[in-house]
């Protein structure tokens, strides 16, 4: 999806971003914001929409001003009140899903969660596989683990809790002696198995940029990466450069991470931070 919003100025403007959003594979959710260029409520909201639509490449962002002629029935056809804009409507599937009126940033924040979270609902099939590979994971059957999240991961291609169970996996079946003893080809050796870990990594902040695990997990892979860092072959002055920059780099994500999270995984994210910063 683009970077920024989409204005749409007529019906048939909507139509087709409608019917984009249900075309594609999979389908995609919508938010679209009603907005007046004269409505000092939507200014203050602008920054804060277009920061979203940055952070949420997965969904189409729409702009519909209802200044305009043409776009006004777009509004009618979803019973916005003139008298509290900006609104935002999510949709997915053409169906309206929530609706947020006035400069509320959290509610709207909540809204697009739940418009995913409702939109990429894992079937049933790639909910057991995930319980399989949490199962296997807490046995520390990493690979079997990797095997159930990948089966469901093809199911559920866009559930960002899924690559971050299998980066994890990943990273922890690195970490065990028999990882070692594989040929440096195989698929299963810790090089390759820490570069698997941080692509997965990178999918978790792709599809859910808001969520403080997702930073953790990223931080995880780029610790770990450092190993890679150490066995180079290459000036120490160099090394210890680059080992630095992992190093704060990944201090600078779980900082995200606590900001963005509560509870066990704001303590996890602290607890990773106050390491590296002691081992500094």
């Amino acid at each position: 999806m683009p970077a920024v919003p989409m204005d749409i100025h007529s019906i048939t403007g909507w139509a087709a971003a409608l019917i984009a959003t249900k075309t594609c594979n999979p389908r995609i959710p919508m938010v679209a914001k009603f907005y007046a260029p004269w409505c000092n409520s939507n200014n203050e909201m602008a920054p804060f929409y277009l920061s979203l639509a940055e952070q949420e490449p997965h969904v189409q962002f729409l702009n519909v001003n209802v200044a305009d002629p043409e776009a006004y029935a777009v509004g009618a056809l979803y019973q916005v009140d003139y008298d509290s804009l900006p609104t935002f409507v999510g949709t997915y599937d053409g169906v309206s899903f929530h609706k947020v009126q006035g400069k509320n940033r959290r509610a709207v924040a909540n809204m697009v969660d739940e418009l995913k979270k409702a939109a990429w609902k894992m079937p049933p099939e790639a909910e057991q596989d995930k319980a399989d590979g949490n199962k296997a994971f807490a046995e520390k059957e990493y690979k079997s683990a990797i095997a159930h999240y990948s089966a469901a991961i093809t199911k559920a291609p866009r559930t960002a809790v899924l690559y971050s169970n299998r980066a994890i996996s990943y990273l922890k079946l690195s970490e065990e002696d028999a990882a070692s003893a594989e040929h440096p080809d195989s698929e299963w050796h810790p090089k390759r198995c820490r570069g698997k870990a941080f692509g997965d990594a990178c999918s978790v902040i792709d599809l859910d940029v808001r969520w403080g695990k997702a930073w953790v997990r990223y931080a995880q892979a780029m610790i770990a990466g450092q190993q890679d860092v150490l066995d180079a072959d290459m000036a120490p002055e160099l090394k210890a450069e680059r080992v630095r920059f992992v190093r704060d780099g990944a201090i600078a994500m779980l900082g995200q991470a606590a900001i963005m999270s509560e509870g066990k995984f704001r303590a996890e994210a602290e607890a990773l931070q106050r390491a590296l910063l002691d081992g500094a």
